[in-house]
C-alpha cells in the first residue's frame, strides 16, 4: 500500500481554553462533549494555520480582537500541526506572543515530526521568544513566516525557503485561487452553518475557469456589493461599544471646566496660604531639628548605660549560675558524705584494695596449676605446718633436746638421719609421749648408738650404711622460737593462699567477675576519696559563698 500523505496532527498547548489538547488528522476522529465545552474552539484552531488571512476566517460571531485573546493570550500559547509530506514529516506553528503584543501571532515551521515535549522544560511551557534557540539544540532549524509567505509555501507559490523546506500540501491550478480554497475550507469546518446559497456561490469560482469569461470574480463582486454597509455597520457597533467611554469623557471634561474656575477663584487664597504655610513647615523643621538632635543624643546616652547595665547583668548572672552549679554540686557531695570521714574512706579503699590484690594473685595462680597440684601442696604444706607446730610445742622439753645432753651436734644430726623429724619433737615433759625411767640407762645407750657412726657411716653387726647422702631435718632449739614462729605464720599464709587459689580453680569465671567488680569498687573507692576531698574543701569555703549569694 502507498504512503499517505497530508495532516497528521492538531495539537494545542495553553490556548482556547486547553492546557493540552491532541487530535489525530490522518485517520476518522470524532470529537464528542457537552455544548459550550471548546469543541468549535478545536476545529477553528485549524483556520490560523491553514488560511493564515484572518479577514477570511469565521469565529462564531466573535470579532478578531477576541478572537486573538482567546487563542493567544499569552507567550506561552501555540496552535502546532503536523503533516507528512513526500519529502518528510514537518511542523507548522502559531504561537502567541503575549498581551504587550496585543495578542498577536507569530507562524514558524521546521521539518520533524511534532512532539510536545519539545515545548516544555522544567515542568513549564517555553516562551516563544526562547523556543528558537530551544528547538535550535534539539537539532531542528525552524523558520518564522510571514502569512504570506506561508500562504505561498502552502499553495506552492515561490519563497527565500524553497531550498530549506517545502511546504506545499494544497496543490492549487493557480494560486490566485487561493481565497476561494480558503472559503471552501471554512466553510467545510462549519457545515453546520452551510445553505444552499453558500453552495451555489462556492460552486461558481471553482467553476469559474470553465465559463466563458474566466475572469469574473463572482466573490469579489458580490463582496464589494456589500462592502460600505459591512464597513458602516462594523463602524456603527465600534461607536455603540463606546457609548458609555464618550459619555464618562463628555462628564469628565464638565467636572474639569467647574474645577477650572474653582482653582480661579481661590487662586489668591491657596498662594497665600502656601506661603503661611512653607513659613510654618520651616520653624517647625528647625524646631524638630533641634529636638531630633537632643534627642539623638539622648538616645546615644541611654545607649551607653543600657550596654553597660546589659554586661553588668550578663556577669551577675553568669556568677549566679557559678554559684547555683556550686552549691548543686555541694548539695550532692553533702547528701553522699556528710555522714562519713577521711578514715572511714581510706579503710574501705584499703579493705577493697587487699581483696583485689589477693584475688588477682589467687586467679594468677590457679590460671597456672591444675587441682590435682594444688591438693599435692595443700597435703605438703599442711604436714610442714603440723610439724614445725609440734616442734614449738615441745621446742624446751622434747627428745632432741635431751639428745644434745648427751650427744654432740653431729653425732644428733648422723641419728636423725635415721629418726622420724616428729619423733624428735615428741616431748620428753612429764606425761609426755617419751618417758625415761633412767637417766645413765638412757645415756649409755645412746653412747652405744653414737659409737656406731664413724666417718660419716653406721656400723652394725653385718652392715654398714652410708649417711653421707641423706640431709639430716632442721631441728631448732629453744634459740630459734621467733625464727619457727615465723616459718609458722609463713606456712599458715601460703596454705591460706593455697586454699583460696584451690576455690577460685572451682569457679574461676565467677571469680574473674568478681575481680572485675572489685576493680570497679576500687575505682569508685578512689573517686570517692578525690570527691571528699572536694567536699572537704567546699565545706571550708561554704559560709563565704552564702554571703555571695
Amino acid at each position: 500500500m502507498s504512503e499517505l500523505y497530508g495532516l497528521t496532527k492538531l495539537a494545542l498547548l495553553n490556548t482556547a481554553g486547553y492546557a493540552k489538547c491532541v487530535i489525530p488528522l490522518d485517520d476518522a476522529a470524532s470529537i464528542c462533549a457537552p455544548n459550550n465545552t471548546g469543541k468549535s474552539s478545536v476545529i477553528n484552531a485549524l483556520q490560523f494555520p491553514l488560511i493564515n488571512d484572518l479577514r477570511l476566517t469565521e469565529w462564531d460571531g466573535h470579532d478578531l480582537d477576541e478572537t486573538r485573546k482567546f487563542y493567544f493570550g499569552t507567550d506561552q500559547s501555540y496552535i502546532l500541526l503536523e503533516a507528512n509530506l513526500p519529502e518528510g514529516p514537518v511542523v507548522i506553528g502559531v504561537a502567541g506572543l503575549g498581551k504587550i503584543a496585543g495578542y498577536q501571532f507569530q507562524y514558524f515551521c521546521y521539518r520533524g515530526k511534532l512532539d510536545l515535549a519539545h515545548y516544555v522544560s522544567e515542568n513549564s511551557i517555553i516562551r516563544y521568544n526562547k523556543l528558537d534557540h530551544h528547538l535550535r539544540n534539539l537539532g531542528f532549524e525552524p523558520l518564522e513566516l510571514k502569512p504570506s509567505e506561508l500562504n505561498a509555501m502552502l499553495t506552492g507559490g515561490a519563497t527565500p525557503y524553497d531550498s530549506k523546506i517545502n511546504l506545499r500540501m494544497i496543490p492549487l491550478t493557480n494560486v490566485s485561487d487561493a481565497p476561494v480554497y480558503k472559503d471552501i475550507f471554512r466553510r467545510i469546518l462549519n457545515l453546520h452553518r452551510l445553505t444552499a446559497q453558500d453552495v451555489k456561490r462556492l460552486l461558481l469560482p471553482v467553476f469559474a475557469r470553465h465559463l466563458s469569461d474566466p475572469k469574473v470574480d463572482f466573490y469579489t463582486v458580490w463582496h464589494n456589493a456589500f462592502e460600505k454597509v459591512n464597513r458602516d455597520r462594523r463602524e456603527l457597533k465600534a461607536l455603540e461599544n463606546q457609548q458609555q467611554a464618550v459619555e464618562a469623557l463628555e462628564n469628565l471634561i464638565d467636572n474639569r471646566a467647574v474645577l477650572k474656575g474653582r482653582l480661579a477663584a481661590y487662586a489668591p487664597k491657596l498662594d497665600k496660604a502656601l506661603i503661611e504655610f512653607q513659613s510654618y513647615l520651616d520653624e517647625q523643621q528647625e524646631e524638630l531639628g533641634e529636638q531630633l538632635e537632643a534627642l539623638a543624643q539622648e538616645k546615644h546616652q541611654l545607649e551607653d548605660k543600657q550596654r553597660l547595665y546589659v554586661g553588668q547583668i550578663k556577669e551577675l548572672s553568669s556568677k549566679q549560675l557559678g554559684l547555683k552549679s556550686w552549691f548543686d554540686e555541694h548539695d550532692a557531695l553533702a547528701q553522699r558524705f556528710g555522714l562519713t570521714n577521711l578514715p572511714t574512706l581510706q579503710s574501705n579503699l584499703a579493705n577493697i584494695r587487699a581483696q583485689y590484690e589477693s584475688l588477682s594473685h589467687s586467679l594468677q595462680g590457679a590460671a597456672n596449676l591444675n587441682p590435682a597440684t594444688l591438693a599435692h601442696q595443700q597435703a605438703q604444706t599442711q604436714k610442714q605446718l603440723k610439724s614445725l607446730k609440734l616442734q614449738l610445742k615441745n621446742l624446751e622439753y622434747n627428745l632432741y633436746s635431751r639428745l644434745r645432753e648427751d650427744l654432740s651436734l653431729g653425732e644428733v644430726q648422723q641419728l636423725t638421719k635415721l629418726l622420724n623429724p616428729d619423733l624428735l619433737s615428741l616431748s620428753t615433759a612429764t606425761g609426755g609421749d617419751v618417758v625415761i625411767n633412767d637417766d645413765d640407762a638412757f645415756a649409755e645407750q645412746l653412747g652405744q648408738i653414737a659409737d656406731a657412726f664413724k666417718g660419716g657411716k653406721l656400723h652394725l653387726a653385718g652392715a654398714t650404711i652410708d649417711l653421707s647422702h641423706l640431709t639430716a631435718p632442721d631441728m631448732a632449739g629453744s634459740e630459734g622460737k621467733v625464727a619457727l614462729k615465723e616459718q609458722i605464720e609463713a606456712l599458715q599464709l601460703t596454705l591460706a593462699t593455697l586454699e583460696q587459689q584451690a576455690e577460685v580453680a572451682v569457679d574461676f569465671a565467677g571469680k574473674s567477675r568478681e575481680k572485675e567488680r572489685l576493680y570497679q569498687d576500687m575505682l569508685q573507692a578512689e573517686e570517692d576519696l578525690k570527691r571528699f576531698a572536694r567536699y572537704s574543701e567546699m565545706a571550708q569555703l561554704l559560709d563565704e559563698q552564702q554571703l555571695l549569694s
